[in-house]
């Protein structure tokens, strides 16, 4: 079959990154490259019209530092063992680029086959220590290892002593792993598959989305069973309203909340397909809000142009989302371009971690006595405290509005009546700082230290046994 100048030319193109990519010594074998493969790619790719000249944002990927935590997400189209290669190109990727932890949403793998355990041994050749989370759909759609969504997050090297515990969704959406810190915190990673068809689409029987369909069509009928043996009234059907995307998101939050009660701080590495910063992105962006979660790549350079993630069209796609408290850590973050890493429709999006920073502990690290304004032993300045405060409490009505909220609250949640809740909280706060500054005022400075003003005696001492030399004058009696 022949092909167009052009055509070919992409397709040399892309060969010779993936033999770049995959020219890995004792791994890979660079002259078994399958081109009718990646012509085949190329053809799917021209097809329905593509971005191929996806070029790297952010910061420019460098060889990882000591001290610093790599992590990455990917959509790689399919994790699959193939025929023409001795190496997975998953595992080539991780190797090259050093990646401590990789997120690969959307695998389209069964837990029942043997790629996870290739991969597996296959990292572990490299002398790396190695633990895979996957998580995928329990179902007997298919005999193969193929199966529809899914998520895979490999931790590799010494982050795995971190490792203290891991969830898999049975959906197959999403699983997280938590990573232990100092002073009994640390960082949960979570990785997450956002199917693309909206509520109502026509999608085919053996796809994610059908899947997650039958699965909450199926809480439904539990759920009124369970009302029928109680003997209480059957709510009416949202069969119609059922929607994988915002179920989804609805399932994060409860994860995030979670999390941060046990003192972890969330890094959400996601394929949501959705873009926030367009008008179509604002479930996207209301999820964000409403978990309090950033998104450093666009925060740090939004100004030169974030690009797509995707090829199709021109759309970001896939993030890594994490806490406030985390953005301190970040030394590096960026996409590469298109097929930079692996063989895939989508780019990878990485992001460097100082390891200290991230897991040091510092969140819920109380402040030091100097720092204060007060401590509890100070009984006036106690009773001063609580004097300013309550005064405040009943200028603004505080008692009153707190139990017109929680009678709110009775009938149910509502996004305003969250925002409602914040806003009366963030008011509480202020007016216990208000009345933390008309207590005391906060004293800067250093604590004393007995040692120091002896070893500062002893400087003025011998300065003074220096000048009475200079000056060939008695040295003065010490008391």
């Amino acid at each position: 079959m022949r092909v167009s100048k052009k055509k070919q030319t992409k397709i040399n193109r892309m060969i010779k990154r993936v033999q770049e990519a995959e020219g890995i010594p004792n791994l890979v074998n660079r002259d078994r490259i399958n081109r009718e493969r990646v012509r085949t790619y190329v053809d799917r790719l021209d097809h329905g019209g593509s971005n191929q000249d996806i070029q790297a944002t952010g910061d420019e990927l460098i060889a990882k530092e000591d001290g610093i935590i790599r992590m990455a997400l990917q959509n790689p189209n399919g994790i699959r063992v193939r025929s023409d290669e001795r190496t997975l190109q998953e595992v080539a990727a991780i190797q090259q680029l050093q990646l401590d932890v990789v997120a690969f949403p959307e695998c389209n793998l069964s837990t029942r086959g043997q790629t996870r355990e290739v991969m597996q041994t296959q990292i572990a050749a490299t002398g790396e220590s190695v633990r895979i989370v996957q998580a995928s759909a329990r179902t007997e759609i298919t005999v193969s290892e193929y199966q529809p969504g899914g998520v895979l997050t490999a931790f590799i090297g010494k982050i795995t002593g971190r490792v203290e515990e891991s969830y898999r969704d049975p959906w197959g959406r999403y699983s997280w792993t938590r990573l232990r810190g100092d002073r009994g915190e640390g960082i949960q990673q979570i990785t997450a598959y956002r199917v693309c068809q909206k509520a109502g689409a026509n999608a085919g029987v053996n796809t994610s989305y059908s899947y997650q369909i039958q699965q909450m069509l199926q809480e439904e009928l539990d759920r009124t069973r369970q009302l029928q043996r109680e003997g209480r009234t059957i709510p009416t059907s949202t069969r119609s309203k059922l929607n994988p995307r915002r179920r989804l998101f609805e399932d994060l939050e409860k994860e995030i909340i979670k999390a941060r009660d046990k003192k972890f701080r969330v890094v959400l590495m996601m394929d949501a397909n959705e873009d926030w910063t367009k008008k179509d992105g604002k479930e996207l962006k209301a999820f964000m809000e409403k978990v309090q979660l950033r998104d450093p790549l666009y925060e740090r350079h939004y100004g030169e142009g974030v690009t797509a993630t995707y090829v199709r069209g021109k759309k970001r796609l896939d993030y890594i989302l994490m806490d406030a408290a985390l953005l301190g850590s970040i030394r590096r973050i960026g996409t590469l371009g298109l097929h930079e890493a692996m063989l895939s429709d989508h780019v990878m999006v990485y992001v460097d971690l100082d390891e200290r920073e991230a897991f040091d502990g510092h969140l819920n690290r109380p402040v030091r006595i100097p720092s204060r304004e007060f401590i509890l032993a100070q009984s006036d300045k106690c009773e001063k405290f609580m004097k300013v405060f309550l005064e405040q409490a009943e200028m603004h009505n505080y008692g009153r509005r707190i139990e017109r909220l929680c009678e709110k609250f009775k009938h149910g949640v509502t996004d305003a009546l969250i925002k409602e809740y914040n806003n009366l909280d963030q008011q509480i706060q202020n007016s216990i700082l208000h009345a933390a500054k008309k207590t005391i005022k906060k004293k800067f400075g250093y604590n004393r230290s007995p040692r120091l003003g002896k070893a500062g005696y002893g400087v003025n001492f011998w300065k003074s046994v220096l000048s009475a030399k200079t000056l060939n004058i008695p040295i003065p009696e010490t008391q």
